[in-house]
């Protein structure tokens, strides 16, 4: 028999997760279409939370969750979720930013390296070729960047450790030289792989630069200078992912984030 335990693990030391057979003041919202995939409201105290076929959830103050699971469901699209949606909502509303990236640091351990770009232009490749060359993986999707607590990091802002399996592409397998049936399916629209990576030596790391991949279709012209300001704010911005969510929330600071990396962002071409 399967533990749901195994399926709904996030990497935050100070989280809570309550799976139960019945939510505490669970109230369908007033108009929430009934037949929509997927819906959330927030009250003004929490996030509720509707998935179909799935369950139904409640967030509070980014540390607790309430869970009330479906009677059958697909075990790996519950720990999709997690690792993506729910992950991300829960960085908003910690006030932190989920960026669409890939993060990793040096083999000489100095600053993170942020790895932005739309899907399939090829992050997750670029970072299984850096993790093969000695990098360490701190996160492979999605970034959860936070404000710097001590003195001791150089930056004011950080990289906290993600999930580090890195979901690959058909193509990126063949590119890397990874057998697709040696690697576990990862549950979704597209199909993905996982490949698995050492434990990151690292809780957090400062970011020392953005590099943002970009498809030579996308743009007729390349700066491959440094981009900063406005302009890296505007690039950066697309990648902030559930930013519907954020904006419902009350003082978030996604804007102080993207400011802050703009000084150390970088348009490269593929």
């Amino acid at each position: 028999m399967k533990n749901v335990n195994d399926f709904i693990k996030l990497p935050f030391e100070d989280i809570e997760i309550d799976v139960t057979n019945k939510l505490t003041n669970w109230i369908r919202p007033d108009g929430i279409d009934i037949n929509s995939s997927w819906w959330w409201y927030f009250d003004g105290n929490r996030i509720l939370i509707k998935i179909p076929e799935l369950g139904q959830f409640i967030l509070r103050n980014g540390n607790y969750i309430e869970v009330q699971l479906e009677d059958e469901i697909d075990y790996s699209d519950l720990q999709a979720f997690f690792a993506s949606t729910l992950f991300s909502i829960l960085i908003h509303y910690r006030r932190e930013l989920p960026l669409h990236a890939a993060g990793l640091v040096s083999p000489r351990g100095k600053g993170a390296t942020l790895i932005c770009g739309k899907s399939g232009v090829g992050k997750s490749t670029t970072s299984a070729l850096l993790y093969m060359l000695g990098w360490h993986v701190m996160a492979d999707d999605l970034c959860r960047i936070s404000m710097a607590k001590t003195s001791e990091i150089s930056s004011n802002i950080i990289l906290n450790q993600g999930y580090t399996k890195i979901m690959l592409m058909p193509d990126a397998c063949d590119f890397i030289g990874t057998e697709k049936s040696e690697r576990a399916f990862v549950s979704g629209l597209k199909e993905k792989y996982y490949y698995s990576t050492s434990e990151a030596l690292f809780e957090n790391a400062s970011i020392e630069r953005v590099i943002v991949l970009i498809r030579p279709a996308d743009s007729k012209v390349i700066d491959i200078a440094k981009c900063t300001a406005d302009a890296a704010v505007a690039a950066l911005l697309p990648y902030v992912t559930h930013s519907v969510i954020q904006k419902a929330l009350p003082n978030t600071n996604a804007h102080s984030y993207l400011n802050i990396l703009s000084n150390c962002s970088y348009p490269l071409s593929r």
